[in-house]
C-alpha cells in the first residue's frame, strides 16, 4: 500500500506538467519562416501550425505559404513535448502547390517570457539548420488550404521582433502589470538623467506592443522661483521627454504633453527632500 502511494504522488508532478503542456500549446499559431537566416535579403514565408497535446505527445499540422504568394504547402506532424520543448517528425504530405519542402522535423523552444515559439526546421538527413522560425499563438480558423488572408501580418511581426515587442497574449499581461513611476529632474534642469533612460524604453516597448495607445506627459517644478519661471522650466522638462521618446521611434502624434509649473506638488517645498520630488515628470496612457 505505501509503495502505491508513493507511486501515485510521483504521478501527479507528471500529470500537471502535462495538462500544463495542453493547454499552453494546444491551437493554433502563427509566425514567420526563414528559410535560410544567413542570407543579408531575408525570405520570409508564414507558417502556421495547429497543435492537439495530450499526454505529453503532439499531432499537428503545418502550412507554408510563401510570403504575398497563392502558393502553399500542408503537412501533418507527431511528436512529444517535454516541458518547453516541442520536436516534431514528418508524417504525410496533405497538399501542395507551387512548394515542395519533401520530409522535415521541426526543433521548437517556447519562452514563456514573452510568449513566442521559436526554432528551426530540418530537412531529410541534415543535423544543422540555417532556417528560423518565430510563432505566436493566435485565435483563427485553420485552414489546409491557403488562408486567402493578407501576410501584412508578416510585416508587423518582424517589426515587433525587432523592437523588441512581446506576443499578443504577454502584451496584455504586461500592459495589465505595467507601473508608472515618476521622472525626477536635478534642480533648474530638464537634462533626462542616465538612471531613468532603462524604465522609459519599458514605455517605449508598451507603446510599441499597443499602437492604440497615447502617452500623456506632464511637466512640474518646485516652488523655487516665480510661477511663470516655472510654468515654462515644466514645459521644458515634458518636452524633454517627447524628444526621448521620438529618438526611440514613437511618433509625436501619439504623446500628448501637459506642464503644470509650481501648481501641483506631492510633497513639502520647504525641505530639500520634499522640493526633489516635485521636480518630475508624471505620465498616463491615454
Amino acid at each position: 500500500m505505501r509503495v502505491s502511494v508513493i507511486y501515485l504522488f510521483l504521478l501527479i508532478p507528471i500529470f500537471w506538467l502535462n495538462m500544463l503542456s495542453a493547454q499552453k500549446f494546444s491551437g493554433t499559431w502563427q509566425g514567420i519562416f526563414e528559410e535560410d537566416s544567413t542570407l543579408n535579403t531575408k525570405q520570409y514565408n508564414a507558417i502556421y501550425f495547429k497543435f492537439n497535446v495530450i499526454s505529453g505527445l503532439v499531432d499537428a499540422k503545418c502550412k507554408i505559404e510563401p510570403y504575398q504568394k497563392d502558393y502553399y504547402g500542408t503537412y501533418t506532424l507527431n511528436g512529444n513535448v517535454d516541458v518547453d520543448d516541442i520536436n516534431l517528425n514528418f508524417s504525410k504530405k496533405i497538399s501542395e502547390l507551387g512548394v515542395n519542402l519533401g520530409e522535415f522535423s521541426f526543433r521548437l523552444n517556447y519562452s514563456p517570457l514573452d510568449g513566442y515559439l521559436r526554432g528551426q526546421l530540418y530537412k531529410k538527413g541534415q543535423s544543422t539548420s540555417t532556417s528560423r522560425i518565430v510563432l505566436y499563438k493566435q485565435e483563427m480558423e485553420w485552414k489546409d488550404t491557403h488562408q486567402k488572408s493578407s501576410h501584412a501580418w508578416v510585416d508587423r511581426l518582424k517589426k515587433d521582433l525587432l523592437n523588441g515587442v512581446s506576443s499578443p497574449a504577454i502584451r496584455k499581461e504586461e500592459l495589465k502589470s505595467f507601473v508608472f513611476q515618476p521622472v525626477y529632474f536635478d534642480y533648474d534642469q530638464y537634462v533626462i538623467k542616465d538612471e531613468f533612460k532603462s524604465y522609459l524604453s519599458e514605455i517605449v516597448k508598451m507603446l510599441n506592443s499597443h499602437s492604440d495607445l497615447r502617452l500623456r506627459i506632464t511637466g512640474h517644478t518646485d516652488g523655487d522661483g516665480s510661477n511663470a519661471y516655472n510654468l515654462t522650466l515644466s514645459k521644458n522638462r515634458a518636452k524633454s521627454l517627447i524628444d526621448f521618446f521620438n529618438v526611440c521611434g514613437i511618433e509625436k502624434s501619439r504623446i500628448v504633453i501637459d506642464f503644470k509649473g509650481e501648481n501641483y506638488p506631492v510633497d513639502r517645498n520647504d525641505t530639500q527632500e520634499g522640493k526633489q520630488r516635485n521636480r518630475r515628470v508624471n505620465f498616463e496612457f491615454i
